[in-house]
């Protein structure tokens, strides 16, 4: 069976990786997480991994690509794929001599496609959709498929988070993430969600959101890690009030733990104020553009 393994550095959850891994999983893929590469190096050495794979925000570029170097020093067969906000909106770091793969915008159907195809030569995944691809001296250019639905989103597994259990530092770690949507109805220019309309424009629907009974089932499933508090990493969490108004009155029976949320001014009512509160919101952070005309 195929396999691929996901390395960071970051001593924290990272969701991406763990959405992935549980869907690859769930659909009979091989994946898993390691933290700290270097320092496992032997570990990676002896699953020899056919894929290894990084999510790059870009302020981790740099390291990222070190880490892609010494990867292929001791691991040269193995394909390094980089996913994740930097490699979607700049897929020309699949220029750099060490990376292989890029996937832009969602990795579940296009990570499930390339471990179900390939043969061990990249002509076999290499009209994959979403992905960049060097084949010889060429690059392969695919169009992105298909966003996933609201229905797909619901039922994807949960975040696999056993991947962490070795490392004592996060399976201990007091606060933990989740995610309730995908896709934003704003287009601040500061921000990439206008970047990312325009790259799935007629690709489905932007602005999705799981079911309230998949999230607080997710959460429910935390509480074996005793977590104390709770980040809900949507771009913006108020979406749809009627939403906001049946998970409030549930998490506020069935978990009753202090959370943080994102969203923005705009959306803010008192009502739905007074039932973030009741529920146990914490904190709610707002992305504020400047009052300076020069720096705008």
């Amino acid at each position: 069976m195929n396999k691929i393994i996901f390395i960071q550095k970051e001593m924290e959850d990272k969701l991406g990786p763990m959405i992935l891994t549980a869907y690859l999983k769930a659909n009979g893929f091989e994946s898993e997480i390691i933290v700290n590469p270097q320092k496992n190096i032997r570990e990676l050495k002896e699953k020899k991994p056919e894929f290894v794979g990084l999510s790059l925000c870009s302020p981790s570029v740099d390291w990222v690509l070190e880490t892609a170097h010494f990867i292929k020093e001791n691991l040269p067969d193995s394909l390094i794929i980089l996913g994740g906000p930097h490699p979607t909106f700049f897929p020309q770091i699949i220029d750099q001599p060490d990376i292989d793969i890029v996937c832009v915008g969602e990795g579940e159907k296009p990570l499930q496609q390339v471990l179900q195809n390939y043969d061990g030569s990249i002509s076999s995944i290499q009209n994959v959709p979403n992905l960049w691809l060097k084949n010889g001296s060429s690059i392969i250019k695919n169009e992105v498929c298909q966003l996933l639905t609201e229905d797909e989103l619901s039922q994807l597994p949960f975040s696999d988070r056993s991947h962490y259990d070795k490392y004592p530092a996060l399976k201990k770690n007091p606060h933990k993430k989740v995610w309730t949507s995908r896709g934003c109805p704003l287009n601040c220019s500061y921000c990439f969600n206008h970047v990312y309309k325009q790259i799935y424009k007629g690709h489905g629907k932007i602005i999705r959101q799981r079911s309230v009974d998949s999230v607080i089932e997710e959460i429910k499933e935390l509480k074996k890690y005793g977590w104390k508090t709770l980040e809900i990493i949507d771009d913006q969490f108020l979406l749809s009030k009627d939403w906001v108004r049946e998970f409030c009155s549930r998490y506020e029976k069935e978990i009753a733990r202090p959370f943080a949320c994102i969203s923005s001014a705009k959306q803010i009512e008192r009502d739905i104020v007074g039932l973030l509160k009741k529920a146990g919101c914490r904190i709610m952070y707002f992305a504020v553009e400047s009052g300076v005309e020069k720096t705008r």
